[in-house]
């Protein structure tokens, strides 16, 4: 495999072996322990996806509302900082 560079960007070049020109690539095996992780990820990122609206609607109302007074900070730069 040759890379290079090209801008900001780097850019693969896959070039097969002379000698294995023409034979077909083996079957990929997978562990079982490697199907769990991989559901795991999987998992992981769904639960990013279903919390991130939620998320940020909170930190929009928490600024909207200043709730860092609430928790005895004069700016929400004193809030922030400790946390």
């Amino acid at each position: 495999m040759a890379t290079f560079s090209g801008g900001c960007r780097q850019t693969l070049q896959l070039h097969q072996a002379p000698a294995l020109a023409g034979v077909p690539p083996a079957e990929p095996t997978h562990s079982a322990a490697a199907v769990r992780l991989d559901a795991r990820a999987r998992w992981l990122h769904l639960a990013l996806l279903l919390l991130t609206r939620p998320l940020a609607a909170a930190a929009r109302t928490f600024i909207d509302r200043c709730g860092w007074k609430e928790f005895g900070y004069a700016r929400l730069s004193d809030h922030a900082r400790e946390r």
